[in-house]
C-alpha cells in the first residue's frame, strides 16, 4: 500500500524520528510535509518525484546529503529547516501546498560552510537564525548563482557587523531582493559597510565616481533590537532604494539618524529620495536625532502610514507634502493614519512646509 501513497502529511509532537527506510519505501510521493519530526538527507533526497516537500533536517550534514541526492534538481516547491528545534505546523499555519514556496531556514547551521550545491539555484526566502560564525551575506555562496532571490531574515547572529560588505564579492543577489528583516543582532554596525576604494565621496562635480547600486528592488526594510546601528542607510546608497516602501525601526538604541548626512556634498538645492514610500514605522530610538538632513526631503505622495513613537530627539519630520492649485500642502491621498507618541512632542516637531502640521493633525492619534 505504501508504495502507491502520493501525499503525505505528518505532525506530531511525540515521533522523534521516523523508522531507517520507511520513507525509501514510498517510491511515488509526490507530496511531503513531515512537521515536528526531523527526516535523513538520504532517505527524501531518493524520492525522485517529489514536486511539494517541506521538512526539518537535524543538522547541515543531512542538508548537503539531500542536496547530493538531488543532483541540483530540487522539487517545485520547498520549505526545509535545517538545525535548530523543529517548527510543529497546526493547520492554521501550515505550509500552504497550493502556493508555491522556496524557503529555507538555517538555525545554527554554519551557513558559510555550505559550498553552492546545498543552496538552491532558485531559492526565494533564506532565514538565518542564531548563527555566531555568520559574518555578512557576501560569504554565502548563495550570491553567487541564485536569481530569484526575494525575502531575507536575519536574526540572533552575534558574529555579525555588517549585512553587505562591498568591498568582498559581488552582491548581485542583493538587485533582485524585495523584503530584508534584520532583528536581535547584538553586534551589527552597518547595513551596508562601504568598503576603501568602492566609494568616493560626493564633489561637486558630475565626474565623480558613483558607487554600486544595490538593494534596486528592495521594497521592505525592517529592523530591531539591533542596538549598536548608530546610521541606518549611508545616502551613497540611496541610489539603490527607489523603490522601497516601508521602512520600520523598532528598539535601537544607539541610532542616530536613518539616512546618513553627505558630510562632504558641496551641492546646493534639496534632494528627494524614497519616492515610493508608503510606510515610515520609527519606534523606541532614544538617541535618534535626525530622520535625513536638512537639504533632503521624502515626497510624500504615496506615504499611509507614520509612525513615531518615543524617539524624543527627532526635532524635523523631512516630509515633502502634495501640493494644491493655490500652493498649500495636502494631505496624501492614500494616507490612513499618523501614530505619534506624546502630544508635545507633536507640537513641537519642525516642517519644511508651513501649515502641514495644521493639514496633518486630524489623522494624527497620540499613542
Amino acid at each position: 500500500m505504501l508504495e502507491n501513497l502520493r501525499d503525505l502529511r505528518m505532525m506530531s509532537w511525540d515521533l522523534e524520528e521516523l523508522p531507517v527506510g520507511i520513507l525509501r519505501r514510498i517510491c511515488h510521493l509526490q507530496c511531503l510535509m513531515i512537521g515536528k519530526t526531523p527526516v535523513k538527507g538520504e532517505e527524501v533526497g531518493q524520492l525522485r518525484k517529489l514536486e511539494w516537500v517541506s521538512c526539518s533536517f537535524r543538522n547541515v550534514q543531512e542538508f548537503k546529503k539531500y542536496a547530493e541526492c538531488t543532483q541540483g534538481k530540487w522539487p517545485t516547491s520547498f520549505f526545509f529547516q535545517v538545525g535548530g528545534p523543529p517548527v510543529y505546523w497546526g493547520i492554521k499555519d501550515s505550509p500552504n501546498f497550493k502556493k508555491i514556496e522556496k524557503r529555507v531556514i538555517f538555525t545554527d547551521s554554519e551557513i558559510e560552510r555550505c559550498d553552492d550545491r546545498v543552496i538552491p539555484h532558485d531559492l526565494q526566502t533564506l532565514t538565518i537564525n542564531k548563527d555566531d560564525d555568520f559574518k555578512c551575506l557576501n560569504n554565502i555562496p548563495l550570491f553567487r548563482k541564485a536569481t530569484d532571490f526575494k525575502e531575507c531574515r536575519i536574526s540572533h547572529c552575534e558574529g555579525m557587523e555588517c549585512v553587505v560588505d562591498l568591498s568582498l564579492s559581488s552582491c548581485d543577489a542583493l538587485d533582485n531582493i524585495e523584503e530584508l528583516h534584520l532583528s536581535w543582532l547584538q553586534n551589527l554596525r552597518e547595513v551596508v559597510r562601504v568598503g576603501v576604494g568602492v566609494v568616493v565621496e560626493i564633489e561637486s562635480t558630475s565626474h565623480a565616481p558613483t558607487p554600486p547600486a544595490i538593494f534596486s528592488s528592495l521594497k521592505n526594510f525592517h529592523m530591531r533590537s539591533c542596538s549598536r546601528v548608530k546610521k541606518l542607510f549611508p545616502v551613497e546608497l540611496l541610489k539603490g532604494l527607489q523603490n522601497l516602501e516601508t521602512i520600520q525601526v523598532i528598539c535601537c538604541n544607539e541610532m542616530e539618524e536613518i539616512i546618513a548626512s553627505e558630510e562632504n556634498h558641496k551641492g546646493e538645492g534639496t534632494t528627494f529620495i524614497l519616492p515610493k514610500l508608503k510606510s515610515l514605522k520609527l519606534q523606541l530610538l532614544p538617541k535618534l536625532k535626525s530622520i535625513c538632513s536638512g537639504r533632503v526631503m521624502i515626497p510624500a505622495d504615496s506615504l499611509e502610514v507614520l509612525e513615531i513613537v518615543r524617539c524624543p530627539e527627532v526635532k524635523r519630520i523631512p516630509l515633502s507634502l502634495p501640493l494644491l492649485e493655490n500652493g498649500k500642502p495636502s494631505p496624501p491621498p492614500s494616507l490612513q493614519y499618523i501614530r505619534i507618541g506624546l502630544r508635545e512632542w507633536w507640537e513641537s516637531v519642525e516642517w519644511d512646509q508651513p501649515d502641514a502640521k495644521d493639514v496633518l493633525s486630524p489623522f494624527v492619534s497620540y499613542f
